[in-house]
């Protein structure tokens, strides 16, 4: 099969390998409920999104860019504004403020790795050395 590379998956279940062989792609569903109350995801729109690479053509766009531009596609073509459902994988800078910027939201669960700060106090004088980033 082309384009197939080892593909990282995290689980719980010891009896699942820890690196597949496979795809990676990703999907945009329109999110739809029947008069019976049932919800329905329609695909939209699908691609593959890391497969074979030529030197001369590598693309340096990650994963989270080209989600953002697939879903910045059906959405302007549909010209609504929407609510991006996704892993906690897309929970990520890279993703949010496009989205933001756009109109959009993001529905997500954070990443275990996530930290939140305030935002920096401004400083009353300038001082030597770098300004604070993070508050507390």
């Amino acid at each position: 099969m082309p384009a197939v590379k080892s593909l990282h998956q995290e689980s719980g279940n010891n009896s699942k390998a820890e690196f597949i062989m496979g795809h990676s792609f990703q999907a945009v569903s329109l999110l739809a409920d029947s008069p019976s109350g049932q919800v329905f995801a329609i695909p939209l729109i699908s691609r593959i999104c890391e497969g074979l690479v030529r030197r001369r053509l590598k693309n340096p766009r990650t994963l989270l860019d080209k989600l953002v531009s697939l879903f910045m596609d059906v959405v302007q073509a549909a010209d609504v504004r929407a609510i991006l459902v996704a892993d906690a994988y897309y929970a990520s800078k890279k993703v949010i403020e496009p989205l933001l910027a756009a109109g959009h939201h993001l529905v997500t669960r954070a990443k275990s790795n996530s930290v939140a700060y305030k935002s920096a106090p401004k400083p009353r004088r300038k001082r030597p050395g770098r300004p604070k980033f993070y508050g507390t």
